[in-house]
């Protein structure tokens, strides 16, 4: 997350560019298309532990290729977004196998509760990530944020072989070869209905979303030129995910998970308009957070209900179509926003995306499958 971030706000800084913010997210999600297959074949089929740590170190790896390459002053733009992509190749693997990982051992009834906590986790890295990443920035080169992030690979790796234990899962036995397996967990995936929908409406809501996961980067850029500032809306976002994790955790706002995304959704949507609308600096801060906040009330319900409903042996496979998704929706939306950014005010854009989210939340809840769970 830290080396992430650093990278991204390079690029931003750099460049001050829609374009270029958009190809940097498309190498840190595209990769995802190619990946998602093989990964959850290999999340299903093999000790998940060991996968998350292999898909690990190859991250460490990459980091530590571009570290010696800036220190030895070869510094190109396009070395960023060959590690972005790399990064995501390895996070592509990590992924399926962390939360098919988890439903072997957590309750289903625990898992909001366990997704709740883990949003928290994800939001002090939010918190810290920027934070650290700009104070790192601001005093020394981004070669010692890469170091760093080699460190903690590594500690984390060691943790996970050495303190986590969990029985070997079971495994279905349709399909001998990846792509025959693979085609077993798409028919599975196609025969629930539920599944089916919730993965699709995912894909539509990230298309809006992305507006406000990103644009208000590059709108403060362009008003400011401040490091300071691109880290507080990280900030932002992280405090407002973690509290919302926290939230989640204690206690379900909503009996239905359909219903308390549909509200995250809705609540999103206004806090992109708000964006779009003020021009602001703290305004948008607290949008950041909000959004933050709403991420919190989609991702535990979303993630819970589909671990909960999917068979855990094929899970990996699931989680990877999920990740696919990503993969496809994220990066055309963010091409498409940041060559729109380049042409347009890019506080029209963040207003586009804010009534698309809030529509498209309307047809969430008033699905006719969706609505029973």
């Amino acid at each position: 997350m830290l080396v992430q971030y650093a990278m991204m706000w390079h690029i931003t800084l750099e460049t001050k560019s829609g374009v270029a913010m958009g190809i940097a997210m498309c190498c840190s999600f595209v990769p995802l298309i190619f990946v998602a297959g093989p990964a959850g074949v290999i999340a299903d089929r093999y000790d998940r532990r060991i996968v998350m740590a292999v898909a690990d170190a190859s991250v460490a790896v990459s980091t530590l290729l571009i570290m010696l390459a800036f220190m030895f002053g070869f510094e190109s733009l396009w070395l960023m977004y060959l590690v972005l992509a790399l990064r995501t190749f390895g996070g592509g693997f990590q992924r399926p196998a962390l939360n098919a990982l988890v439903a072997q051992f957590v309750p289903p009834k625990s898992l909001i509760r366990y997704n709740g906590i883990s949003g928290t986790i994800q939001a002090s890295s939010e918190i810290l990530g920027p934070a650290l990443g700009g104070a790192v920035l601001a005093v020394a080169p981004i070669t010692y944020i890469f170091a760093i992030d080699i460190v903690t690979a590594i500690i984390g790796i060691a943790m996970l072989l050495i303190g986590v234990k969990v029985p070997r899962h079971k495994r279905l036995s349709q399909g001998e070869s990846f792509l025959g397996e693979f085609k077993v967990g798409i028919r599975y995936l196609l025969g629930h209905k539920m599944l089916t929908r919730i993965i699709i409406f995912y894909a539509i809501l990230t298309f809006g979303a992305a507006g406000q996961m990103t644009l208000p980067d590059l709108r403060v850029a362009r008003m400011f030129d401040e490091t300071w500032r691109l880290s507080m809306l990280g900030v932002a976002f992280g405090v407002g995910l973690a509290i919302g994790g926290l939230i989640v955790a204690a206690k379900a706002l909503f009996k239905s998970a359909v219903t308390s995304c549909t509200v995250a959704c809705i609540v999103l949507g206004v806090c992109t308009l708000a964006s779009g609308l003020s021009s602001n600096y703290w305004v948008i801060v607290a949008a950041m957070a909000i959004s933050g906040l709403s991420t919190a009330f989609f991702n535990a319900p979303a993630i819970s209900l589909i671990q909960e409903k999917t068979d855990n042996a094929q899970l990996g496979r699931v989680m990877s179509v999920f990740s696919m998704v990503a993969g496809i929706a994220v990066p055309l939306a963010t091409m498409l926003l940041g060559f729109a950014s380049d042409i347009v005010a890019s506080s029209t854009t963040l207003i586009c995306c804010g009534i698309f989210t809030l529509i498209a939340a309307v047809f969430m809840r008033a699905d006719p499958v969706l609505r029973k769970y």
